[in-house]
């Protein structure tokens, strides 16, 4: 939120400087694709990563300091995330324990707390505070509420878009969870993209995931244009556990900005297949 909001405000014409304690932006973990889109902000907007803000009140505004970075400012927007809605609930009388930020456990196949008779859905329990997410927890939540007995659910294949300029899209795992060595990447660069290149909008990266054993689609990160087009792509891919060579077998029209995608299926394909396999399925 905090980028979007930095972004729709600069080029609104408001001076703006972006702080983030992280090092890196937009819940991205892997740090090539975190990089290019900040490069890319901050053609925009000055960003300073890797401290935290601290604000003083002085005589002519608001002081912001970062580390070594310090400018005043006349408003501050303050991103934080979004707080689970659980005032008035009476979590504290359920007799489980609670988190410090007051939330019980709860089991994200059937939104349930303990063994108790109570669910827990949507913007309550604090887990992924987005609408299809929280549309799945209500039903998965009333199901239970209801049945004879608790039944667990299979989760969608986890989706985070950022409405940024590049987008950004996170598909299934994070390069964070993922073991450096049992994987492999495949990356490709939009400074090519033909049709990218005819919309003025050929900036960006995408990194994709396999497993280095089967080569299943494990997860991706990328930032580009269409990101959130390409999100829900790999996302089919990745619930279905389809491998590379499944997608490469799939037809890309010409000239669509998933030609970018289809060279990071390449990438992996000329990592993990032998030479004599071809990306086109036998008749």
């Amino acid at each position: 939120i905090g980028c979007e909001m930095a972004q729709a405000l600069s080029r609104l014409g408001v001076k703006v400087y972006g702080f983030d304690m992280l090092k890196r932006i937009a819940a991205l973990s892997d740090e090539i694709v975190s990089d290019m889109l900040v490069s890319h902000l901050e053609k925009e907007f000055p960003v300073y990563l890797g401290a935290a803000a601290e604000l003083n009140e002085v005589s002519d505004g608001i002081e912001v300091k970062s580390g070594e970075n310090k400018v005043v400012v006349d408003k501050v927007l303050v991103s934080m995330g979004r707080r689970p809605s659980i005032q008035g609930l009476g979590l504290e009388n359920l007799g489980v324990e609670l988190n410090k930020h007051g939330l019980p456990e709860v089991n994200p196949k059937t939104m349930q707390i303990g063994n108790l008779s109570v669910f827990l859905a949507g913007d309550a329990n604090g887990m992924k505070p987005l609408l299809h997410e929280a549309v799945d927890d209500g039903f998965i939540a009333g199901y239970n509420a209801v049945g004879s007995e608790i039944k667990s659910f299979e989760r969608r294949t986890s989706l985070a878009i950022v409405f940024s300029d590049p987008e950004v899209a996170i598909v299934g795992k994070r390069f964070a969870e993922l073991k450096p060595d049992e994987i492999a990447i495949g990356q490709a660069n939009f400074n090519n993209d033909l049709r990218g290149i005819t919309a003025a909008k050929n900036k960006g990266i995408i990194r994709l995931y396999a497993d280095k054993k089967d080569g299943v689609l494990l997860g991706a990160e990328l930032c580009g244009p269409a990101a959130e087009n390409m999100g829900h792509e790999l996302a089919i891919a990745i619930d279905r556990k389809m491998t590379y060579m499944d997608m490469l077998g799939l037809p890309f029209y010409h000239p669509v900005y998933e030609e970018t995608l289809r060279s990071a299926l390449f990438g992996l394909y000329k990592k993990l297949s032998s030479k004599r396999t071809p990306a086109l399925k036998f008749s």
